[in-house]
């Protein structure tokens, strides 16, 4: 009797789609002195927060959280203004 090895190969498929019930929220906008966002796939109600440059801080009062949207499949507006970072010197006036 021969000896014989069935070898099970099993495939794996990537299918992508251009459906947007697959991908709602495909790109995240990019938005002034902030980071590049992810490339990624986003469902609803998928939330995202920019971060500002390396240099630049976020104005107090504004925000820098995106939601994506049922209904419209689309990014919310933020309220994100970065700003540079102030420096600030002081100079001690010692006493002799």
């Amino acid at each position: 009797m021969q000896n014989c090895i069935i070898q099970v190969l099993q495939l794996n498929f990537l299918i992508v789609s251009s459906d947007q019930s697959e991908c709602p929220c495909s790109g995240i906008p990019q938005w002034p002195l902030t980071e590049p966002p992810p490339e990624d796939c986003h469902q609803l109600n998928r939330t995202f927060r920019y971060t500002c440059l390396k240099g630049y801080l976020r104005t107090a009062g504004t925000s820098n959280l995106i939601k994506c949207k049922p209904g419209s499949s689309r990014w919310s507006s933020p309220t994100l203004k970065c700003k540079r970072k102030s420096l600030y010197f002081v100079f001690g006036c010692g006493s002799s």
